[in-house]
């Protein structure tokens, strides 16, 4: 007879079981493969070769004689003598659930506002490219922009502004930009906009001639003498329909800028500010900011062309 004894989490040993050892060289294995973990614990704590089941344990077993047991995790001698699994209960299951769930909440709405300014930004350069390029081959057959007739209208009378701004793009830009139609109604634009401070405006888009391209942005244009301001929608009259979000502000000019549309000192086709620094872009009454009392936005995409067309973490997004 010898006495059986483990060590518990303060490293004392404790007796657990009186063990008869019918042979007891051979039972730990000196002569053979026989060793305690293929015998289970009897009720009255002897060992016995009943169903040689593997007793599986979560601390190494020591004899006074040095003899030890291999250790196998995650299971545990009950008083009965089988070996069983630990688990988990059902509380800490919810709460490692929910936090999960939260971690996963937020990662998604990171990745999403992420898309959306990828996207933002994709649709904002290909829209400028496309202008951009129709400029360029309409030079071609018409001559240099700075030769072009542009002319001027009052953006309060509705006749006038359609006219002239249907006029300039059948004239010049009509036979190198893919349209799917154009519109004069609100079936192209929404009433209202807000501007970075908050600020809630109505364009009055319905007054001007305005298209929608093959990607499904919407331009509106408005003929001013010297340039003609296209009013960019991104997404037509799909939300959010804020400045800098999807509503932006291009340039095609025929000489220099003024202070205020931008600075620039040829002509060309230019983001609503183009030309100026970035303390500029981000401060005053057009700029691109929440933090300005005045600023309305017109500056976004200029900001966004001048980071690499990027929107950046200091973008009023």
């Amino acid at each position: 007879m010898k006495k059986l004894y483990v060590k518990n989490k303060n490293f004392t040993l404790v007796e657990v079981a009186k063990i008869n050892f019918p042979s007891p060289t051979t039972f730990f294995g000196r002569r053979g493969k026989n060793c305690l973990a293929r015998y289970e614990f009897s009720n009255s704590g002897e060992v016995t070769e009943q169903s040689r089941k593997v007793v599986r344990i979560t601390k190494p077993l020591t004899l006074f004689s040095d003899f030890r047991v291999p250790l196998k995790s995650k299971t545990v001698i009950s008083p009965l003598g089988r070996g069983r699994k630990f688990g988990f209960t059902l509380a800490e299951v919810l709460i490692t659930l929910g936090i999960i769930g939260v971690v996963a909440t937020i990662t998604m709405l990171t990745l999403i506002k992420n898309y959306q300014k990828h996207e933002t930004v994709n649709r904002l350069k290909q829209t400028y490219n496309i202008i951009y390029n129709a400029v360029r081959m309409s030079e071609t057959e018409n001559g240099l922009l700075e030769t072009w007739e542009i002319p001027y209208t009052s953006s309060t009378s509705a006749n006038d502004c359609y006219n002239k701004g249907k006029i300039f793009f059948e004239q010049y830009l009509k036979p190198y930009i893919k349209t799917v139609k154009d519109c004069t109604t609100s079936e192209c634009w929404v009433g209202s906009y807000t501007r970075t401070n908050g600020e809630v405006v109505n364009l009055e888009n319905n007054k001007r001639y305005n298209i929608i391209l093959a990607n499904g942005t919407v331009i509106g244009f408005e003929p001013k003498g010297t340039f003609v301001h296209l009013y960019i929608d991104l997404n037509g009259k799909k939300a959010p329909n804020k400045y800098g979000r999807d509503f932006f502000d291009i340039l095609i000019s025929k000489k220099a800028s003024n202070a205020s549309i931008g600075n620039y000192n040829k002509s060309g086709v230019y983001m609503f500010g183009q030309g100026k620094d970035r303390i500029s872009l981000t401060s005053g009454d057009c700029s691109c900011s929440k933090d300005t009392a005045g600023s309305n936005g017109l500056y976004c995409g200029a900001l966004i062309m001048l980071d690499g067309w990027k929107i950046a973490p200091d973008y009023p997004w």
